[in-house]
């Protein structure tokens, strides 16, 4: 999987958690995707490792 693919699964993600009722707490959806940023990132750098 290269990058892109990856942020299509993160933009995925996000957009399920954000329409499963979750939406009206933006707090919420911020950690969460900033979770998926960092795990993301932790992920890259496996594959170049």
């Amino acid at each position: 999987m290269d990058g892109y693919s990856m942020m299509l699964l993160l933009g995925a993600f996000c957009w399920i958690v954000s329409s499963s009722g979750e939406s009206r707490n933006s707090t919420v959806n911020t950690v969460i995707f900033g979770v998926s940023v960092v795990a993301l990132v932790f992920l890259r750098l496996f594959k170049v490792l």
